[in-house]
C-alpha cells in the first residue's frame, strides 16, 4: 500500500483523532482511544519511513468545525451539518495536549503526569479511561474554557445521578418509604441543577461576551443543545413533584385507613384477650379440682402397694420354704439312684470276671481236648460239642448281661436328668 502511494503521490499528510470518531452523541471523549489511535500511526511509519518520499505532516481532526495548520495541523470536523456537535472544544483539550505530547516523546507515566500538572490536574486526576459516574469534579484547571469542561462533567454527574434514580427497581416498585426518600433526593437534585444551570448561563454569557473565536457559534448550539436537556429534564422533575404530591395525598390516605384498621382490629385483640382471661380463670378451678382428686388418688394407690407388696412377700417366703424343702427330697433321691447305679456297676464287674474265669477254664479244657485227642476222637467231638453249646450259653448270657446293664444305665441316666430339670425349675422359680 505504501509503496503504490509514494509512486502517485509525491508529498503524504496522514490524519489522525484527537476527538469526536467514537460517537456522534459524545460529550466528553474518551482518551484512552485517541491514545492508542496515535501509537498506531508512529508504529506505522516508523515501519513504512523508507517507503514515503516526503512526509508532510499528521492532520490532527476533532470531529465538529474547521481549522487546519502545516506540520502538525489540527482539524474539526463534523458528522453532520444538520446535527448537533458532540464533543465541545474545552472538553477535548486534555486530549489534544495528551497525542500533541505521545508526537514528541512517545506516551508514558511521565508524558500522563507532565500533561496533567500542566493543565492544572493536581488534587482530581486526569480520567484517561471511562470511569462510572459520579465521579469529582475539579474547580480550577490551567487551560482556556475550563470552565465549560467542568460544568459538562458536573452536568454527566447530575444527569446519571437523575436517570439512576429514575430508572431503579426501587422507584418502579410501590413502597411509600422509598418514594419519600426518592422524592426528597429528587427535590434536592432539581435545586442543584437549577443552581448548575445558572452557574452554566453566567460562565457561557461571559464566554459569550468575551470570546471572538469561530468556536463560539458551535458552542451556542452546543449549549442549546444542553438547555433542551436541561428543559427536558426539568419537565420531568415537574412530573416527578406531580407524582411526589400524589404520593403523599395517597400516603395519607393509606396512614389513615391502616389508623382505623388498627384500632378496629385492637378492639377486638381486647375483647378476645377478656374473653380468654375468662376462660383461663375456669380452666384453672378445674385444674385446682382435678390436682386435689389426683393427690388422693396417689395416696389411695401408695397404701394398696404396701399392702399388695407385704402380702407377696409373705408368700414368697412361703413357696420358697416349700422349694426347699422339695430340692433337699430330689437330692436324696438322686443320690439314692447314684448307690444304686454303683452297685449294679459292681456286681456287673463281678459278672464279667465270673465269664472271664469260665473263658480261661475252657481254654484250659481246648488245651486238654487238643492233648487228648490223638487217644479217643469220640471224646474229642463230644468235647467239642459240649464246647460249642457252653460258649454259645456264655455268649447268650454275656448279651443278655450286657444289654441289660445298658437298660439299666439309660433308665438310670434319664431319671438322672430328669431330676437335675426339675431341681433347675424350681431354682428358677424361687427368688
Amino acid at each position: 500500500m505504501w509503496d503504490k502511494y509514494s509512486i502517485i503521490f509525491p508529498n503524504i499528510w496522514i490524519a489522525s483523532a484527537f476527538k469526536g470518531a467514537t460517537g456522534s452523541c459524545q460529550h466528553i471523549p474518551t482518551i484512552i482511544h485517541h491514545i492508542s489511535n496515535h501509537e498506531r500511526w508512529i508504529q506505522e511509519l516508523n515501519t513504512h519511513v523508507s517507503k514515503i518520499n516526503k512526509f508532510q505532516g499528521t492532520a490532527f481532526t476533532g470531529w465538529s468545525s474547521n481549522k487546519i495548520k502545516d506540520i502538525v495541523s489540527v482539524t474539526i470536523l463534523r458528522y453532520d451539518h444538520y446535527a448537533t456537535m458532540c464533543e465541545l472544544l474545552p472538553t477535548a483539550i486534555p486530549s489534544l495536549a495528551i497525542c500533541l505530547k505521545i508526537w514528541i516523546q512517545g506516551y508514558s507515566e511521565q508524558t500522563y503526569e507532565q500533561v496533567a500538572q500542566s493543565l492544572g490536574y493536581n488534587d482530581y486526576p486526569l480520567h484517561v479511561t471511562p470511569q462510572p459516574r459520579p465521579i469529582p469534579v475539579p474547580s480550577n484547571l490551567n487551560f482556556p474554557g475550563w470552565q465549560i469542561a467542568v460544568g459538562i462533567e458536573s452536568f454527566l454527574n447530575y444527569k446519571t445521578k437523575f436517570h439512576g434514580l429514575v430508572n431503579s427497581e426501587q422507584c418502579e416498585k410501590n413502597l411509600l418509604r422509598t418514594y419519600r426518600n426518592r422524592i426528597e433526593t429528587l427535590s434536592t437534585i432539581v435545586e442543584e441543577l437549577e443552581n448548575q444551570n445558572e452557574k452554566l448561563k453566567q460562565k457561557l454569557m461571559y464566554y459569550h461576551n468575551v470570546s471572538t473565536s469561530d468556536e463560539i457559534p458551535h458552542l451556542h448550539l452546543r449549549i442549546k443543545q444542553l438547555m433542551t436537556e436541561i428543559t427536558s429534564l426539568k419537565n420531568k422533575l415537574m412530573e416527578v413533584h406531580e407524582l411526589k404530591t400524589i404520593l403523599e395525598k395517597h400516603h395519607k390516605e393509606i396512614v389513615d385507613q391502616y389508623k382505623i384498621k388498627m384500632t378496629e382490629h385492637f378492639k377486638k385483640m381486647k375483647h378476645q384477650l377478656e374473653n380468654a382471661r375468662s376462660e383461663n380463670e375456669d380452666l384453672n378451678n378445674k385444674i385446682a379440682v382435678i390436682e386435689t382428686k389426683l393427690q388422693e388418688l396417689n395416696r389411695e394407690k401408695k397404701e394398696f402397694v404396701k399392702v399388695s407388696e407385704e402380702q407377696w412377700l409373705h408368700k414368697l417366703e412361703c413357696t420358697k420354704i416349700e422349694y426347699e424343702k422339695m430340692l433337699q427330697e430330689k437330692e436324696l433321691q438322686i443320690n439314692s439312684r447314684d448307690e444304686m447305679v454303683r452297685q449294679k456297676e459292681v456286681q456287673l464287674t463281678q459278672k464279667l470276671n465270673e465269664i472271664d474265669s469260665l473263658c480261661e477254664q475252657i481254654k484250659e479244657l481246648q488245651q486238654l481236648v487238643e492233648i487228648k485227642t490223638q487217644d479217643d476222637g469220640k471224646l474229642q467231638s463230644m468235647l467239642i460239642e459240649q464246647h460249642k453249646s457252653i460258649m454259645e450259653e456264655l455268649s447268650k448270657m454275656r448279651n443278655n448281661i450286657e444289654i441289660a446293664s445298658r437298660q439299666q444305665t439309660e433308665t438310670h441316666q434319664q431319671e438322672k436328668a430328669l431330676l437335675k430339670k426339675n431341681v433347675m425349675a424350681i431354682r428358677k422359680n424361687c427368688p
